[in-house]
């Protein structure tokens, strides 16, 4: 039909004639109004014809130039929501305290009113406060200055946390801080001293910051000079209802944490540009932000809306821009990266737009950009109404990582719009319509909520393999295919039937009753075990299991409790999931089955919450744990291929020790992976304590301990990679590790090494050996340390609300 109706592209092979056909709005309305599917165009990655798919993101053009179109590395689309969750000015209440007299305050204006210092939030109480944890979102510009409790004495360092093209921008780093007394803009041409006005036009390098709350309402364009930053942290100002900020023909400027909003033209009069030079400006456009013909340049973190024109508009020449961690509404145009299509100096624009939220009432170019590189990566789209990336004169655009929610407008699904189209490269972008039905919270309610569709994508590969099905309790035995590390292979009743446990009684260990726990995990067959309903079960005597079992608690509260727990001995594949364990107690000098056909004598347990005793293919996931008379899971006697992940330990002393004593040499062949748990309050020693073996300690989020975190004797190889580190306030326990029974001749041998992993509060890691044992002890890729806190959210059990 379309050869038909453009009989002019009719010679050309397929991919070559939909190419230019649907170039054509109305080819492309045609194709919507007599219901065929949406299109968009990709260039196969071997051949020059284009291929098409149904429209979401369209990606076309060679790869060639994409070196030049990337500034950083891209995370997971997964886990932006935590990368931007707090875009825009952040609100920062601190300690009041003096400014540094070695700063040396121009004019010598210190604040009446304390600059604040690092309990924040964002000024949007929509978006989510991170709180404690908002220096550890693996964002790097927050978490570069962030985690430091005296930032505001420090305030000139934010310069040394910028990223992308725009990371050489040191705004006023090398110069005074000006503090802005007075909110007034009454004349353009001789500004006042202590305006924001004759701040950002001195010769000199200045860090601008403000002595209180703040609503500036400007007479002029406020037009910017070299090497200046306006830093906006610690007190709430508004750029709003006149003319707005320019930067023209000027480099190195910084502008943080300001909200910029109803900006309006301005010009037809005469504007100062520093202090020699004032001259006649025309009507401005009433751009939020102006670059014009700058480079080196970084605005990050403000909260913009509302302006006559752009929010952000690069042009002319432009270059050297990052603009990040910015929150953006209610606006039509957002940013222009481009003058025209024949302007060709813009060809070396290099610009980067990571970590923003494009948020609410927005409706097209975010960016809209000409000619030039462009690195789109990370940003979180919530809304769009027409589209979200645009472009034309053939610009360079690299979509990485980003996440794409559509509107529900059929026509506007489109994440980008070219005329022609623009050569676009996504990469791991997320397209989302929908959301999953599935909502987990943590059972320990002090943890973060992460609601919505965050706990389904959170960077944490075992929850993102089962979490993101809506329908996850039809499937649940598609659980045990979501293992990770030593222990992957457990696969527990995956390929059992299904039993429900209907009785929370234990009243007889040597013929339990159908329908209790006990009796579900002494069978020879594999059973996949689930609970009718909430259950607090106190066991009579050790729970003892056989081989091929899962414990599934998802869906209902369940606590094993008050009494003698669990055992795993001598048996294999067990996978126990979401069941809260705590105070245990030791049991024995009793008769207890252990599968249909024996029963026999127990000696006295040690009472331990989960005792691994000789078992391999184990695999204990989303439990929470505190408060047992011996371990919380101890594993020993040969035992291997064991993955403890997902759990929430606190109150305890001696938490996790794996090998039996240092003597018992078939421990050697232990491997154990402790990934993606929160070792929590109340936490003494051994997270854990190891003996001969491999052990890979990935991942986890060690917020307490009193003596030390990680130990051994007998000669362990340990791989700490990516996890957490924060150190008790006593200086004496610092140290996260602890070579025992050993002097220091011996354990500078044993093989102890430390990985991106992140100290806080002074903790720090004593590494040991050469190294030459480390592909033993890794069992999967560590994430980095800086989304520790995303990774361990929803340790421990978790609540859920299902459809049943």
């Amino acid at each position: 039909v379309l050869r038909k109706k453009y009989p002019q592209f009719g010679q050309l092979h397929n991919g070559s004639f939909m190419q230019q056909a649907l170039r054509s709005p109305s080819a492309r309305k045609y194709l919507i109004d007599h219901k065929c599917r949406d299109f968009t165009v990709r260039r196969h990655p071997r051949r020059a014809a284009l291929d098409y798919f149904p429209a979401r993101h369209g990606a076309a053009g060679a790869s060639s130039s994409y070196s030049r179109a990337s500034s950083l590395g891209a995370r997971p689309s997964s886990i932006v929501s935590t990368l931007t969750s707090n875009a825009g000015v952040l609100r920062l209440v601190c300690k009041k305290h003096d400014i540094k007299s070695d700063q040396k305050i121009y004019l010598n204006q210190i604040p009446s009113k304390p600059i604040n210092n690092y309990k924040d939030s964002s000024l949007n109480d929509s978006r989510r406060n991170l709180g404690f944890l908002s220096c550890g979102t693996g964002n790097p510009i927050d978490d570069c200055w962030r985690c430091d409790p005296n930032w505001e004495k420090n305030r000139q360092r934010l310069a040394d946390c910028a990223i992308g093209f725009g990371k050489g921008a040191v705004g006023g780093r090398d110069g005074k801080i000006y503090v802005v007394t007075d909110s007034s803009d009454n004349d353009a041409v001789n500004p006042k001293p202590g305006t924001l006005r004759h701040a950002v036009i001195q010769d000199e390098p200045l860090w601008i910051i403000f002595q209180r709350d703040m609503v500036i309402k400007l007479k002029e364009e406020l037009i910017m000079n070299s090497f200046k930053t306006i830093d906006g942290r610690g007190a709430s100002v508004h750029i709003a209802g006149g003319p707005c900020i320019t930067i023209q023909y000027v480099t190195n400027i910084i502008i943080h944490g300001i909200n910029i909003h109803d900006c309006k033209p301005g010009g037809n009069a005469m504007v100062r540009s520093s202090p020699s030079h004032f001259g006649w400006r025309t009507i401005s456009d009433g751009d939020g932000v102006s670059i014009f013909g700058g480079s080196h340049v970084w605005v990050d973190h403000c909260s913009l809306s509302n302006c006559a024109d752009g929010l952000i508009d690069a042009i002319m020449g432009s270059t050297a821009i990052t603009l990040s961690n910015n929150y953006m509404t209610h606006h039509d145009k957002v940013m222009l990266l481009g003058h025209s299509d024949t302007y060709e100096q813009d060809k070396n624009m290099q610009v980067t737009i990571a970590f923003n939220h494009f948020g609410e009432g927005l409706v097209q170019r975010m960016p809209r950009c000409r000619h030039g590189y462009f690195h789109v990566v990370n940003n979180d789209y919530t809304h769009w109404e027409m589209y979200a990336i645009g472009g034309s004169a053939n610009p360079t655009i690299n979509s990485q990582g980003n996440r794409f929610l559509a509107p529900d407008r059929r026509f506007s699904k489109e994440s980008l719009s070219s005329s022609p189209p623009s050569s676009l490269a996504p990469l791991y972008n997320i397209l989302s319509t929908s959301y999953n039905k599935c909502k987990g919270t943590s059972l320990n309610e002090s943890r973060r909520n992460l609601g919505f569709f965050a706990s389904c994508g959170t960077g944490n590969p075992i929850d993102d393999c089962w979490r993101c099905d809506p329908n996850w309790e039809n499937n649940r035995q598609r659980l045990a295919d979501c293992a990770i590390g030593f222990g992957k292979e457990a696969v527990g009743g995956r390929d059992g039937r299904i039993y429900v446990v209907t009785d929370s009684s234990d009243n007889d260990a040597v013929n339990p009753k159908p329908g209790t726990l006990r009796y579900a995990v002494i069978q020879d067959e594999p059973l996949w075990i689930i609970f009718q309903r909430d259950m607090v079960i106190k066991l009579k005597e050790e729970l003892i299991m056989n081989s091929f079992k899962t414990i599934d608690g998802r869906g209902a509260s369940v606590h094993i409790a008050g009494g003698p727990c669990i055992t795993i001995q001598y048996v294999t594949n067990i996978i126990i999931h979401g069941i809260n364990i705590h105070d245990c107690k030791p049991g024995g000098n009793a008769m207890v089955r252990s599968s249909p056909s024996h029963f026999g004598w127990r000696t006295i347990s040690d009472g331990d919450g989960v005792s691994i005793f000789g078992g391999s293919h184990v695999w204990v996931d989303h439990c929470t744990l505190s408060n047992c008379a011996d371990g919380l899971i101890d594993a020993i006697m040969g035992s291997t291929a064991i993955t403890l992940s997902n759990n929430y330990m606190s109150h305890h002393d001696k938490a996790i020790l794996l090998g039996h004593n240092d003597a018992y040499q078939h421990d050697k062949i232990m491997q154990v992976t402790i990934a993606f748990n929160h070792f929590g309050e109340g936490l003494v020693q051994r997270m854990p304590r190891c003996r001969h073996g491999y052990f890979h300690v990935v991942n986890n989020d060690y917020t307490h301990w009193q003596m030390y975190a990680i130990g051994g004797s007998a000669n362990p190889t340990i791989l700490s990679q990516g996890n957490r580190f924060l150190a008790p306030d006593n200086r004496f326990s610092k140290e996260v590790t602890k070579h025992d029974n050993a002097p220091e001749s011996e354990w500078r041998n044993w093989n102890w090494r430390s990985e991106g992993d992140l100290m806080l509060n002074g903790a720090y890691f004593v590494q040991s050996g050469v190294g030459a044992n480390y592909p033993r002890t890794s069992s999967l890729v560590a994430r980095p340390s800086s989304i520790v806190s995303r990774l361990t959210s929803n340790a421990g059990a978790l609540s859920f609300d299902f459809g049943q």
